[in-house]
């Protein structure tokens, strides 16, 4: 039996005029637990902070799983997730961390990883080892993409390493290590300034142990 679980919680990308076949990060996740069969992924949508709120409820209270990973996947502007207000987006997830043992979070919106701030203070306090974002407007496919292989990643963390920072900040480099970091191209910014892939990635992580505190970490 496996003791870690994805949970994946989407709003919905386009409407159906847009993309009558309903598009989903799922699919891609699917083939990752099929490819590695060492983790189960779960799956809800939402539309509201309520909504997001039931399933995440639904899916982690009274779970089976020792360890969680939360990935939110959703439209983002400069403050919110799918038309929720990113601190009250933040607020859930820290609400929830410790009861479920939320290990690592992906926020897969666009300009969301401006805020670093927010995410430190949502990790401090937590069982939160690592959250990541992006502060650019990006494209669909791509992050999609690079999400599955930050998590396939982050999948080999075990106990011990998710108490070193610079095991945890090993893993989520070679889980990018195929990627041009310098391409200078890869997200736009408020201003529509483009973004190399380093400088579009935000990632805090805060190792588990007594009187660690969340850190900035650029690649």
């Amino acid at each position: 039996m496996t003791d870690t679980a994805l949970i994946i919680l989407e709003s919905q990308w386009w409407n159906l005029d847009e993309n009558p076949g309903g598009a989903s990060v799922l699919d891609s996740f699917r083939c990752l637990e099929r490819l590695r069969g060492d983790f189960k992924v779960y799956h809800a949508t939402f539309s509201t902070g309520k909504s997001l709120q039931d399933a995440l409820a639904g899916l982690v209270i009274n779970w089976r799983y020792d360890r969680h990973l939360v990935y939110i996947a959703a439209h983002g502007t400069h403050r919110t997730v799918g038309h929720m207000h990113l601190t009250n987006l933040l607020c859930i997830l820290k609400g929830y961390a410790t009861v479920a043992n939320i290990e690592g979070v992906i926020i897969g919106s666009c300009f969301v990883g401006e805020h670093t701030q927010e995410f430190i203070r949502t990790v401090t306090g937590s069982t939160i080892v690592w959250m990541m974002g992006y502060k650019g407007a990006v494209d669909w496919l791509k992050t999609t993409h690079i999400n599955v292989e930050v998590v396939n990643g982050m999948l080999d963390l075990n106990d011990a390493d998710v108490r070193d920072g610079s095991l945890i900040f090993e893993k989520y480099s070679s889980a990018l290590e195929c990627y041009d970091l310098d391409f200078p191209f890869f997200a736009q910014d408020k201003n529509e300034k483009y973004l190399s892939f380093r400088n579009s990635l935000s990632l805090i992580i805060q190792p588990k142990g007594i009187g660690n505190r969340p850190m900035v970490m650029r690649l």
